[in-house]
């Protein structure tokens, strides 16, 4: 429906460009917990009547805004642009906004962190969650949502090679959750921090089997075999024999590594969620 863009629109939050009515569709759907933030914008108008070639829909958006609409007259307008939903998919995502709007403001702030985790913006996410933990409101989270919590900011936390940090956040979620997987991220951490003395005393201490604990060794050696292969692993490799030898350009290099990795990231997550 509608043209497909020369130029993309961006939205801010999550740095997800669309070229397509389609895909703006699919993109207020699947961002339902962040869209309050960045769709209510003139320019989005602009984008659906010049790149889109939508005048009357770009027209229709821009009363809702002018009028000061609520988001589900805001969704409906866009989601009715095209027909890549049907009328019960429709009503199914406005009953989504409604369960959103249910939520306490601290579920709503934990909501959007997890979409901003899922999209591969870290960085918002990682400020979302700490504000959450520091924040007095955090109490009103059940103990499973103030764990996810913990998870999330100790995955973040995992990814700067902040291993220490991790594995407390990881530990103070299994405390609450109860859950294996937080467990396992645990002892993974404490491995990965060179603690793997501490790691079987905290293994035994939580109960697992002698064999439990082999397992989680092997599979730590078997990820850490597949990471060490990889082309990022040789790329980044490269870059720091670069550093070491003083070449001005490394910084370059590693800018354009981290960049692709990143556009791997948004692009897997965008096929999982397809």
């Amino acid at each position: 429906c509608g043209k497909t863009a020369k130029k993309p629109y961006r939205f801010r939050r999550t740095g997800i460009r669309i070229y397509s009515v389609e895909e703006l569709c699919y993109y207020v759907a699947h961002n339902l917990e962040t869209i309050a933030d960045e769709i209510f914008a003139e320019d989005l108008a602009d984008f659906m009547e010049e790149e889109l070639g939508l005048s009357e829909r770009a027209q229709r958006f821009r009363e809702l805004l002018h009028s000061q609409s609520g988001l589900k007259d805001v969704a409906v307008c866009i989601l009715c642009s095209a027909d890549y939903y049907t009328e019960e998919e429709i009503k199914s995502i406005l009953r989504q906004i409604d369960e959103i709007n249910a939520l306490t403001p601290i579920q709503r702030r934990k909501r959007r962190a997890d979409n901003y985790l899922k999209c591969g913006n870290v960085k918002e996410a990682a400020g979302e969650y700490g504000n959450i933990l520091s924040s007095r409101e955090s109490a009103g989270l059940s103990a499973g949502e103030y764990a996810d919590v913990l998870h999330n900011l100790a995955v973040i936390t995992m990814r700067n090679d902040r291993f220490i940090q991790a594995a407390y956040y990881f530990r103070e979620a299994y405390e609450r959750n109860q859950n294996k997987n937080s467990l396992n991220c645990y002892l993974y951490a404490l491995a990965l921090a060179g603690e793997r003395e501490k790691c079987m005393q905290e293994a035994k201490f939580y109960g697992m089997e002698d064999m439990e604990i082999t397992e989680l060794f092997l599979e730590l050696k078997r990820l850490s075999s597949e990471a060490e292969t990889s082309s990022d692993w040789y790329d980044l490799e490269e870059i720091r024999k670069r550093k070491d030898q003083g070449d001005p350009e490394f910084q370059a290099a590693f800018r354009e590594l981290v960049f692709r990795m990143k556009e791997d990231y948004r692009r897997d997550s965008r096929m999982e969620r397809g």
